[in-house]
């Protein structure tokens, strides 16, 4: 349940990819063409069947980088996406359990405060990782490939969306921080109770926010990481 247990697959999604990203490949092509000309320079004695022939293997050549290019591109935002997901599953699980540390102390003599806190400090860096991974990677890679997406993304990525998660989430903190400070051995049943009805209201806000998140960007993601990608004819 630990935050470190799941590492971002790479570089920035939105961006290209080791030596078969677009970019390169667009310089691959630019190479062939030259390389095609020059060819048929050198060829200019072995006659049209030959000139055809040399053409024919430059341009399958071309077409098979620009291939695997292309699948290696989709490998990586496929990975990209099974990532986000498995970050979204993460943090539904890790406020679940918070919520059920603190349940349970309630019925407790004593409440362990300075686990439920150490758990929730670990939310906070899995928290803090998966807004990186959606603004600088998830999200503009999705703008990136359906230009027509760019709305629905923006309404994701609204600031105010943030500043309510940055809100509810310091309440939580600054509570468990405060009953940290002035515990006199046992916590009260009010003060335990305090912290139960916090955490009950951030974990319904996030899993409200999670959902919103799937459900705007979902049919762009399928088309994105799912859609099967066709070979090139030649």
């Amino acid at each position: 349940g630990k935050s470190g247990d799941l590492q971002p697959p790479g570089p920035s999604a939105s961006q290209p990819f080791g030596r078969h990203s677009p970019a390169l490949a667009a310089q691959s092509a630019e190479s062939a063409v030259r390389s095609l000309h020059g060819g048929a320079e050198g060829l200019g004695g072995q006659g049209a069947e030959g000139l055809r022939g040399h053409e024919t293997r430059m341009t399958l050549s071309l077409l098979k980088d620009l291939e695997e290019g292309l699948q290696v591109h989709k490998e990586r935002q496929d990975k990209l996406l099974h990532f986000w997901l498995a970050q979204h599953e993460t943090m539904r699980t890790e406020l679940q359990r918070l919520l059920s540390m603190a349940n349970a102390a309630s019925n407790a003599e004593s409440i362990g405060l300075v686990e439920l806190q150490a758990r929730f400090n670990q939310y906070i860096v899995l928290l803090e990782e998966h807004e990186v991974v959606e603004d600088t990677m998830l999200f503009p890679m999705l703008k990136n490939l359906f230009p027509a997406s760019a709305d629905a993304v923006d309404r994701v990525l609204d600031p105010e969306r943030h500043k309510s998660v940055d809100a509810i989430t310091a309440r939580v903190g600054k509570l468990l921080q405060q009953m940290q400070d002035r515990q006199r051995g046992v916590l009260s049943n009010e003060e335990t109770q305090l912290i139960v009805d916090a955490l009950e209201r951030l974990n319904d806000y996030m899993v409200g926010h999670i959902r919103y998140e799937e459900e705007v960007a979902a049919p762009w993601l399928t088309q994105a990481a799912l859609s099967p990608s066709a070979p090139i004819a030649v």
